[in-house]
């Protein structure tokens, strides 16, 4: 998402105007952009151990496997592993949003609109022996982030 993408939402000046921004980078396997390549460098040990450790821990994970009899996991290093993506795949999409509003603001697009962000879901790694999230309603995965702009009040937390 580049600046831009505030631009096109402004369409024609005077009307109203929708618009859904639906942002897929913080998703399994937390690289689907170029700056979150699936393969780390080989140059550092943490970077060979992740590598050596995805292609068995992947379709464990996201193919439910480790939930069947039989099947193991080892649940401090692919968790480890797991949230480190996703903590890089979030510093990623929190520069895209700054951005996008950066950009929103800049054009005037926020003096008059209303801006909502959360999120689908959260994300379980190894919280009550799952992942990912779509196998559970623990708070884990159903505890998202909502922030509200408004132009016409001034911004405060709601608990």
């Amino acid at each position: 998402m580049r600046a831009r993408s505030a631009w096109r939402c402004t369409a024609a000046a005077g009307s109203r105007t929708s618009c859904f921004l639906n942002l897929y980078d913080v998703h399994a396997p937390y690289s689907s952009v170029a700056e979150l390549r699936r393969w780390r460098s080989f140059r550092t040990l943490r970077g060979c151990i992740e590598n050596l450790m995805l292609p068995s821990v992947l379709p464990r994970v996201s193919g439910h496997a480790y939930l069947r009899p039989g099947i193991s996991l080892s649940p401090n290093a692919a968790s480890e592993m797991l949230l480190g993506r996703y903590h890089r795949a979030i510093e990623l999409m929190d520069a895209k949003l700054a951005d996008f509003y950066d950009a929103a603001r800049g054009v005037g697009l926020l003096d008059d609109t209303l801006l909502i962000v959360t999120s689908d879901h959260g994300e379980a790694f190894g919280e009550h022996g799952l992942y990912f999230h779509d196998a559970s309603v623990y708070d884990t995965n159903l505890r998202v982030p909502l922030w509200i702009h408004h132009p016409e009040r001034a911004p405060s937390p709601v608990v």
